[in-house]
């Protein structure tokens, strides 16, 4: 319940927790205004103001009583003007002889204004919900970020905040992902000073970076998605690696400005692949100096960054497509829109929350092997990627499409497998599932994929009579024409090291299938199978 008072604006606090305008950790209320200034049209609306020469008609603002503060939560730009309208003493220097004087008439009736007071921020959100519906769409890029990360961090659950903010759920996700690839950009430890001016949250176009990791080309050349804290991983880089793919891409978009909203993949992907292949380097000389660690027998159970999937919900990953944001659960992608509000930019195709909590879930649990919300960590090696097969991507699987349907069913129930952790429990089943999407990828990509130089599909070289030949046959057929089955380098490089040798990988998989009772494979090599190259293999082959 609300009451209504009137007061001068001079006695109201602009709210320095608004996460649309958090300046630093304890801004002033001049820094406030400053910034609304500077970057949220005050001085326009002053004017208008001035122009009609009255309160302009509508919505109150809102306040709440905080530890004797009179604090806005709604109305802190209408607020602001006020301020400086009464007492230009408040005005910042530079913007003295800009900002418009109003008649004696208008001050006189702002000298004490109808404000609606509730009380508790909380109570007000109810309020609020209703009123943002129009106005957050108008925000910029990094505002919408940034209101969502910060309920997000305060523990708000996802449909929660979706309410408040009268955002689509896969939107509040997709912003709290977006946000927090920023902020890994931004807080690292390498900026100059002079630097840090620069990147600036309040003076940077965020959008310029940002696309780039939702772009197609990177997402399946470097393996990436979300897991389930809504931080980026790779299916094969440590989180160390991403942290310098995304200082080096941050330095590019603010530092140098050499990017823009148009730059592709391939642009950058010189300086990428050479922090891809410097930590695959590494990663197969410890690998080697670590084969025979008694240590590496000990529980599984901390191999996987992203913890335990939730066992109280029980969820499993969400299906819709997020229209509006460019990236959905599952990986599914977003629409390409094109340019959106105040230069932000829609993704032509997303990257997936994998894993992700379901609508209504709150996020962020404290499983073993999970960071602490809000942040990342850079433990390197195998243990930062994902378990099994939970960074498979089946986004770009078409449900209408007849060809889609067996092996989106296979991905979907692999990746909730996967996220439940069951390989351990379950080493036959995960053997089964491996064996089926291994097939079934090969399968629909041969569908879909023409001979190099022939207006033939490679499904003629590898079924007879609409009906797909043994894997063996296939595996055979894909190693003899590789080249022309396969473009991307670094994939063929994968199969190559997966599949030339069929009685050394896949065949043990057929051996658990056809007989169960002689032969077994361990959980951890189920595990680290994907780890090596298989999880890549099998994104590109169904992308």
């Amino acid at each position: 319940m609300y009451t209504t008072r009137h007061i001068s604006p001079l006695e109201l606090h602009l709210d320095e927790d608004n996460p649309r305008f958090r300046i630093n950790v304890n801004p002033s209320q001049e820094d406030i205004r400053d910034y609304m200034i500077s970057h949220e049209d005050v001085l326009r609306l002053a004017t208008k103001m001035v122009e009609m020469d009255t309160v302009l008609p509508g919505e109150r603002i809102i306040i709440f009583d905080d530890n004797n503060r009179n604090v806005v939560l709604e109305g802190n730009r209408r607020t602001c003007a006020y301020q400086l309208f009464l007492n230009r003493e408040l005005i910042p220097n530079k913007y003295l002889r800009s900002f418009p004087k109003p008649s004696e008439r208008f001050l006189k009736e702002i000298e004490n204004i109808s404000v609606d007071v509730v009380q508790t921020r909380k109570e007000a959100m109810a309020y609020l919900a209703a009123r943002h519906i129009e106005g957050i769409k108008t925000w910029s890029s990094v505002s919408k970020w940034r209101i969502s990360y910060e309920y997000y961090i305060d523990n708000v659950p996802v449909k929660e905040i979706s309410s408040i903010l009268a955002l689509p759920v896969t939107k509040i996700k997709s912003n709290i992902c977006d946000y927090k690839i920023l902020l890994r950009g931004l807080k690292h430890e390498n900026w100059t000073d002079e630097e840090r001016i620069i990147l600036s949250p309040l003076d940077i176009k965020p959008d310029k970076l940002i696309r780039l990791f939702h772009l197609s080309e990177t997402t399946q050349n470097l393996g990436f998605y979300f897991d389930d804290n809504y931080d980026l991983k790779s299916s094969f880089i440590s989180d160390e690696g991403i942290d310098k793919i995304i200082h080096i891409l941050t330095n590019k978009a603010f530092i140098e400005n050499s990017i823009n909203t148009r730059t592709k993949y391939m642009d950058i992907a010189d300086e990428i692949v050479s922090i891809v292949e410097s930590y695959k380097v590494k990663k197969e000389t410890s690998s080697d100096k670590d084969s025979n660690d008694p240590k590496d027998t000990q529980g599984e159970n901390t191999d996987n960054p992203q913890g335990e999937t939730n066992t109280e919900t029980g969820k499993e990953p969400q299906e819709e497509t997020g229209t509006e944001t460019g990236k959905g659960d599952q990986g599914n992608s977003g629409t390409k829109t094109g340019e959106g509000n105040q230069g932000e930019t829609s993704t032509e195709t997303g990257t997936g929350t994998q894993g992700g909590a379901g609508d209504g879930e709150q996020v962020g649990g404290t499983g073993k092997g999970k960071g602490a919300k809000g942040g990342t960590s850079s433990t390197g090696g195998t243990n930062n990627l994902p378990y099994f097969f939970q960074g498979i991507d089946y986004s770009k699987l078409n449900p209408n499409d007849a060809d889609s349907h067996g092996i989106s069913r296979v991905c979907k129930e692999i990746q909730l497998f996967s996220n439940r952790r069951l390989v351990e429990t379950f080493p036959i089943a995960a053997t089964f599932l491996m064996r089926t999407v291994i097939e079934h990828s090969f399968i629909y990509y041969s569908k879909k994929t023409k001979i190099q130089g022939q207006n033939k599909l490679i499904w003629e070289n590898i079924s007879k009579n609409g009906v797909a030949n043994k894997l063996n046959a296939i595996i055979k057929n894909y190693s003899i024409n590789l080249p022309n089955y396969i473009q991307d380098s670094n994939i063929r490089e994968y199969y190559n090291d997966l599949f030339r040798d069929y009685d050394k990988s896949v065949n043990p998989l057929n051996w658990v299938v056809h007989r169960p009772d002689e032969y077994l494979l361990p959980a951890k090599e189920l595990i680290e199978l994907p780890r090596k190259g298989l999880l890549a293999v099998i994104n590109y082959l169904i992308s």
